[in-house]
């Protein structure tokens, strides 16, 4: 699992320069960012910051540095205004002012999006992270969640009423950003992915409309914006599924990490034939112990019954130790939260694992970097039942790899990791998750088969290709950028 890494100093000339050399990189884009600021009409820019309700943040301002940082600090970006918005009417202005002077638009929500998408360098980022307000509806069985709630945020606020909504797993992501590329959570083997399970939702699109979408208003918009991961336009507003559930069974059982291949022989196996109650997740990694692989799983049905089903995954091999038990669903629902670090990230998809994408997932112990995690998350038939843009419809694994660095000396060996990691289970992916995506320019591969449907709903809600921050579907119609 991520551990918390901090930079090091450097010791050697070469690395040295290097810090020197990055260093100055983001004195030049920050002396940029604030000429391209500057070069806006300043009678403009003031009259833009008056008008939000909340608060306009521009270099060297004193909240700048912490406004700017992204969760991944691979990207050190610098963009010309970050407009921390506290209603949709922001937002509105957010895209209407950089429309008009043509700026480049970030969306953030949480701003753990891996590939760096959530800022931009001379643009505007319209950080939806003080949109926090939680709304429950008990009769309607609905939440009406604003995009910059964090998830701990609203399992915190559910479980007060002995409710969950399907959701992530790490407390301090953005449920806007998690939701619109999918969204895997520990109960998703039985309800689906959280987009699956969003009823309706307020979008701000390119041109400053705000649309309501439901399976009945603007119908393709709903699909679009429950998978398509920020290509529509700007998701204000969720409204989503409430599920009553007070407790959870949560745990891991865990073995010498020696028996990987056994491990994941019978894992594969049993999630073929395990209850939909039963979402089971997979992992290994530095730091944290080597010599040990986790099998965590989630029970969200009656704990006899579960105690049952997950037997086998107690018997057969000998455990290290075995901390499965019944918590607070609020609790239970999520993991200890990671810090913030450098890293590569990627992954594939794979229905079933074939003795050769066993062999290579085992093998990636040896020659691993100092820093790294290999993660599997099961997604059961839950994911077979939704209906939305999100393409990873046969259950199977979501294999999330991540390769991070203490210095500039390892950067290249973790980012070969997770390359060579990639590639060598291509033979066997039929898709990539989204939100696991570290590098740009991987549409094609990350909507699959929706793809092209989702190039024809570009060119009707964002012609101009305005929201080009994300893994991109670039509009086929004149004028796109």
């Amino acid at each position: 699992m991520r551990e918390p890494i901090t930079r090091r100093k450097f010791v050697k000339k070469s690395a040295v320069a290097g810090a020197v050399l990055a260093a100055s990189a983001g004195r030049v884009f920050l002396v940029a960012s604030r000429v391209l600021a500057a070069s806006i009409d300043p009678a403009a820019s003031r009259k833009f910051g008056a008008s939000l309700k909340g608060r306009l943040v521009l270099p060297g301002d004193s909240e700048y540095e912490s406004a700017r940082t992204l969760w991944n600090t691979r990207h050190d970006k610098h963009p010309a205004m970050i407009a921390r918005c506290a209603a949709t009417d922001d937002v509105v202005r957010c895209v209407e002012f950089a429309r008009k002077n043509d700026l480049v638009v970030a969306i953030r929500s949480g701003g753990h999006d891996p590939a760096g998408f959530s800022s931009c360098d001379g643009g505007l980022v319209i950080d939806l992270g003080a949109m926090d307000a939680i709304d429950v509806d008990h009769a309607r069985g609905l939440a009406s969640v604003q995009a910059g709630v964090h998830v701990g945020q609203l399992y915190s606020a559910l479980g007060k009423h002995g409710l969950v909504a399907v959701s992530g797993s790490c407390p301090t992501v953005g449920v806007g950003g998690l939701t619109a590329g999918g969204g895997e959570g520990w109960i998703c083997s039985k309800y689906g992915m959280a987009c699956d399970n969003v009823l309706a939702a307020e979008v701000v699109t390119a041109d400053g409309r705000v649309l309501r979408a439901t399976s009945n208003v603007n119908p393709d918009l709903f699909w679009a914006i429950r998978g398509g991961s920020g290509n529509f336009g700007v998701v204000t507003r969720f409204g989503l599924r409430t599920i009553p559930l007070a407790r959870v069974m949560k745990g891991s059982i865990v073995y010498p990490v020696s028996r990987c291949r056994e491990v994941l022989r019978f894992c594969s196996e049993f999630i073929a034939v395990a209850p939909e109650e039963l979402t089971l997740g997979i992992s290994y990694g530095v730091p944290g112990p080597a010599d040990q692989i986790f099998i965590t799983i989630c029970w969200c049905g009656d704990p006899a019954q579960g105690e049952r089903a997950i037997k086998p995954l107690r018997s057969f091999a000998k455990p290290v130790s075995d901390d499965i038990r019944v918590v607070p669903a609020d609790r239970g629902l999520i993991d200890s939260d990671d810090s913030s670090m450098p890293y590569f990230e990627s992954g594939a998809f794979i229905s079933h694992l074939a003795d050769r994408d066993i062999e290579t997932l085992c093998d990636a112990i040896s020659g691993a970097p100092s820093r790294y995690s290999l993660e599997m998350f099961q997604l059961g038939r839950g994911v077979e039942r939704g209906d939305s843009a999100f393409p990873l419809r046969t259950p199977g694994f979501n294999i999330d790899l991540v390769g991070s660095w203490r210095s500039a000396a390892e950067r290249d060996a973790a980012a070969a990791w997770v390359d060579q990691r990639r590639k060598a289970l291509e033979a066997s992916s039929t898709g990539v998750y989204v939100n696991s995506l570290g590098d740009p320019g991987m549409a094609r591969a990350a909507f699959g088969a929706n793809y092209d449907r989702l190039v024809q709903l570009k060119n009707k809600y964002d012609p101009t290709n305005f929201f080009r921050m994300n893994q991109n579907i670039r509009p086929t119609v004149l004028g796109a950028q």
